[in-house]
Formats: C-alpha cells, sequence, structure tokens
C-alpha cells in the first residue's frame, strides 16, 4: 500500500486528494478496492479517512509520513511542504553606518505569511540617488559616496511584488584627504 504521487508536493495550507494503491515485488502498480485507511504519522499536515492531505503550516521535507493501510498491509509515502507566496522580507542590518567611500553589505531574507524562509531568492537592490552611494544590484553591497547624513529608507529590496528598506548612515571620515 502507498500513496501517488510519491513524494507529495504542495504549498503550506493547500489540499491534495491522495490516490491509493497497491505494488507489487517487481514495483508493478495494480488495482485495489479499498477500503484504505490513512493517517500523518510524521508531521507535515493532516489527512482525513476519505485521503484527502492539508498541508500544514511549515515549509519542509517530512520522510514516511502519510501512512496507508489496507488489510494487513501497511505503506509510507512523503510529504513535501512548500513555502507559499513571498509576504516580507527582512534586510540585515536595518540600519547600517558607513563612513563615505568605504563598503558595507547588506543582506535579506523573504518570508511567507506563515513565517516560512523562500529558498534561492534573487533580491534585487537599490539605494536613492541622494545619498550618493552606489549599490551592486544583484549582491547587496553598498560603497558610500561623500553624501555624509542619515538617509531614512534610503536602501530598498524587493522581491516580486514585496519590498522592505533600511536606513543609511554615512559618517564622514572613509575618504582621506591628499595634500601636495
Amino acid at each position: 500500500a502507498g500513496t501517488l504521487p510519491n513524494p507529495l508536493s504542495l504549498p503550506f495550507g493547500e489540499t491534495s486528494q491522495v490516490r491509493a494503491g497497491a505494488r507489487d515485488i517487481f514495483g508493478f502498480v495494480f488495482s485495489v478496492d479499498g477500503p484504505f485507511e490513512f493517517a500523518v504519522v510524521a508531521g507535515g499536515g493532516a489527512i482525513d479517512q476519505s485521503g484527502t492531505f492539508v498541508a500544514g503550516q511549515t515549509a519542509a521535507y517530512f520522510s514516511d509520513t502519510i501512512e496507508v493501510t489496507w488489510g494487513g498491509y501497511v505503506g509510507y509515502s512523503d510529504v513535501e511542504v512548500l513555502p507559499g507566496a513571498p509576504h516580507e522580507i527582512i534586510i540585515s542590518p536595518s540600519q547600517a553606518s558607513v563612513l563615505t567611500t568605504q563598503d558595507t553589505s547588506f543582506e535579506a531574507a523573504v518570508f511567507d505569511e506563515s513565517g516560512n524562509q523562500l529558498p534561492n531568492v534573487d533580491i534585487q537592490w537599490f539605494v536613492e540617488a541622494e545619498t550618493g552611494a552606489s549599490m551592486d544590484l544583484l549582491t547587496g553591497l553598498l560603497t558610500a559616496g561623500c553624501t555624509t547624513g542619515t538617509f531614512v529608507g534610503a536602501v530598498t529590496a524587493t522581491y516580486g511584488s514585496v519590498s522592505s528598506v533600511a536606513t543609511l548612515n554615512i559618517d564622514p571620515g572613509g575618504a582621506v584627504p591628499e595634500y601636495v
């Protein structure tokens, strides 16, 4: 006994009808009349006795979590709960101080509405022109210019339709004047 597909992959909170069946020792699927009994034994969501699975709120891979019983046979299937749509970006640091002409780095993480971090996202960075700074739009590396001050919300991280801002303090002292 087991389920198709295996693994079952779906975003948190989504539902899927689990199809139960059996394979012989050679791996061939054959028709089996129920009834089947379903249970979730290792997390990842919930399943009712009709086989409707509801993914839980934690994005992760759950091995051997759906248990299907038919007669004296028991089978297990894996579940992969995927993060949901982007909901929030957290920039670190949320406020950075840097000396003129020096570098500082920003990092950002994207989360869904349940707080699951989305993996492998490409953040787009932007810095306001008034700062006099330049920024690598893909890596978050910022190089301060010679304009000093506190620039609230001057650094922006964007992923899809979600964005967040950070404050940039540029202090004097990085550039060393050269006297001839």
